[in-house]
């Protein structure tokens, strides 16, 4: 499975020495923090709908790296759509109103630096993260 993690510039140095390991889901609605969570899109798409600055202050589709998860760790890896239980009405249906929803996936854990395959930057001329305020 080819999966990805689009972020921006100023984080490529530490993930590509240390992994994907600060992430986190904010609850849009009740503000609430779940750590140790990893975002990640199978949407090769560089103008990501969900990548707005409104909460987190970086250009969101900057870079994006390549990730395989080995067979082994998959067990860690789920559609965005498996917390669906443990989250308030209004926090998934404010999650659901966004969207590329389909495409996300969460990995439990950190992603070592050896997982990842690439770094691409976006393009000149592809569409940029837009700011919501």
């Amino acid at each position: 499975m080819r999966i990805f993690h689009y972020t921006g510039l100023e984080h490529v140095d530490g993930i590509q020495r240390l992994g994907i390991r600060h992430g986190g889901l904010v609850l849009p609605v009740s503000g609430r923090i779940i750590r140790g969570v990893q975002w990640l899109t199978d949407d090769d798409n560089w103008a990501q709908p969900w990548a707005t600055q409104h909460i987190v202050h970086c250009d969101r589709s900057e870079t994006r790296f390549s990730v395989v998860i080995p067979k082994s760790a998959r067990k860690h890896l789920f559609p965005w759509r498996y917390l669906r239980e443990g989250l308030s009405e209004k926090d998934v249906a404010e999650l659901e109103m966004t969207p590329g929803g389909e495409h996300w996936w969460l990995y439990f854990g950190n992603i070592p630096a050896g997982w990842i395959r690439g770094l691409e930057q976006r393009p000149v001329g592809i569409l940029r993260t837009v700011t919501v305020s």
